[in-house]
């Protein structure tokens, strides 16, 4: 860059587009919100011995209603706050995953007809594209992927099993994990039912597909294959949300695939016309 340039504003970039970043933040969300769960059902296998202090000397010459709720009903909605917390951290990481995702594509569109970039031009990009995000942040889960799908021509994989998985994320945070009618979603069935993928090792034996469990003993020969399947769980009205360890696993992985397949369908751009990671 010469300084004639750089006094003028008006400067070339150089940018290089990372497809990473649409896959790294529900990566390390998945993780942390996977140990969150662990941490949580450790905590509440051993809370029997839990007793909650009395509190009523806090309120001095102040009448306060204190909950008539057992400690039990207090424990669980404790336990129901902190899986909120696991699921909202996880399912935001997939809106974070959505704007990587516009972030790079609309960069792409924008920088691959003129194939260069001057600094005036990202600007205005950045403030284009910002107000872009700033309209999809007001739409729903469902809009945005739908918007998604259509802006760039792409069919997203998975989309149901995001949307049934958000679907329970909402059920925790307006109603503590117990299912009302507000959170049925298979009118069917009249429950809330949540899909994802389980992932599992199989082997090939006489011709057929064999699951293999752990510890994974193959025999002599067998090469373990990985693969996912997908399956479901469905809760009936009035039933609170109960989640294994293994089953939280499995909904950390599906959004993990989701935002793999997703950042799979990024157009790659060639070395010459590298940028900036962003």
């Amino acid at each position: 860059m010469t300084k004639k340039e750089l006094m003028s504003g008006k400067y070339h970039l150089n940018v290089k587009l990372n497809p990473d970043s649409v896959v790294n933040q529900v990566s390390i969300q998945a993780g942390e919100s996977l140990r969150l769960f662990a941490l949580i059902t450790e905590i509440f296998d051993h809370a029997e011995n839990i007793k909650i202090p009395d509190v009523q000397n806090c309120f001095p010459m102040w009448s306060v209603s204190l909950s008539v709720k057992s400690t039990d009903e207090l424990k669980q909605d404790m336990l129901s706050m902190m899986i909120e917390t696991a699921m909202s951290n996880l399912m935001r990481s997939i809106s974070e995953c959505l704007d990587e995702f516009t972030w790079y594509m609309e960069l792409y569109n924008f920088f691959i007809p003129q194939r260069k970039l001057l600094s005036d031009d990202f600007n205005r990009f950045r403030s284009e594209t910002a107000e872009i995000l700033k309209g999809q942040h007001k739409s729903a889960l469902k809009n945005r992927l739908e918007w998604i799908d259509m802006r760039y021509g792409i069919i997203s994989a998975h989309k149901s099993s995001i949307l049934t998985l958000n679907d329970m994320r909402n059920c925790y945070v307006h109603r503590k994990g117990l299912v009302t009618d507000l959170d049925i979603n298979d009118s069917i069935a009249k429950s809330l039912k949540i899909e994802y993928l389980r992932p599992f090792v199989f082997v090939v034996r006489d011709g057929e597909e064999v699951e293999v469990v752990a510890p994974f003993r193959l025999h002599d020969g067998e090469v373990g294959q990985r693969r996912a399947k997908e399956e479901h769980r469905a809760f009936i009205r009035g039933e609170r949300i109960k989640l294994t360890l293994r089953e939280f696993g499995y909904i950390c992985f599906s959004c993990w695939n989701f935002a793999v397949d997703l950042a799979g369908k990024l157009p790659i751009v060639g070395k010459s016309n590298e940028s900036q990671d962003r």
